[in-house]
């Protein structure tokens, strides 16, 4: 990795910097065991193919992109793609919220690409020699939260928190004669309620996938509920349980198959 990581800058970044440049950035000389270190510190992921390293990246807890190196001769085959896919997985089951990185010249399309956009331009002093990079950042897109039209809070609360079992997070009026509008929750699913003309139509539908659809089934149909009797379906893509609201809006209970 670090030979990798020397060749990359001096044959690709050559393209973006002088050659005083590229030798105060990786110099001929530079400190091999020192260079291990770092690259152990950052725990990253490695491409190989043929048994050969071809690119390697790290991020740390904090969203921080410190290395991100493909080799010269496989630039342009998708491994800087597969390699960022991997600290993209890594920061969303890390809960990380923003990814970032301080990016060369060469490699702002790149990231760019990635969805990064360019938060500052910088002046970094290496070895006194003046190099350009950029601070870019990308923010994490969290799933989207349904709005669904409600008409009744009794009947919505009898439906969605007695029978379903959904939890409300927080409710919200302008003021106590004026329309409900309410966030409510189950695990990682969560759906807001408005009462406020403009906000949803009803009618719509919505896909919530469980883990263990059914027990889930059976726990609904014995709590007897006078407008639903839930049935499971067996699908190509799995198994689904619609339940219609008492708004005319319809959610689909599922579990996808493997397959």
């Amino acid at each position: 990795m670090c030979e990798l990581f020397f060749n990359t800058i001096h044959k690709v970044n050559n393209r973006d910097y002088d050659q005083h440049q590229i030798a105060a950035w990786a110099p001929l000389d530079f400190d091999l065991n020192l260079a291990v270190e770092k690259i152990r510190q950052i725990e990253p992921f490695v491409a190989v193919a043929d048994g050969k390293i071809i690119g390697y990246a790290d991020i740390q807890s904090d969203g921080y992109i410190d290395h991100f190196y493909c080799h010269h001769e496989h630039q342009g085959q998708g491994v800087g793609r597969a390699l960022f896919s991997a600290l993209e997985a890594q920061a969303r089951s890390s809960g990380t919220l923003q990814m970032y990185a301080n990016v060369s010249i060469t490699a702002r399309p790149f990231f760019e690409a990635m969805g990064f956009s360019v938060e500052k331009e910088q002046r970094v002093t290496v070895r006194g020699q003046t190099l350009t990079n950029y601070r870019m950042v990308r923010m994490k897109i969290k799933p989207p939260v349904p709005i669904l039209r409600s008409f009744d809070e009794m009947k919505a609360r009898e439906f969605y928190v007695d029978f379903l079992e959904f939890s409300v997070d927080w409710e919200h009026r302008f003021s106590d004669d004026l329309p409900l509008y309410m966030q409510l929750s189950m695990g990682d699913c969560v759906i807001h309620l408005s009462e406020h003309h403009g906000d949803a139509s009803p009618g719509a539908a919505l896909r919530i996938e469980v883990d263990d659809l059914e027990n889930y089934q059976k726990k609904l149909i014995g709590k007897q509920y006078k407008n639903a009797r839930p049935g499971i379906n067996e699908v190509p893509w799995g198994l689904e349980m619609p339940i219609g609201d008492p708004f005319g809006n319809r959610l689909i209970f599922c579990v996808i198959s493997d397959d």
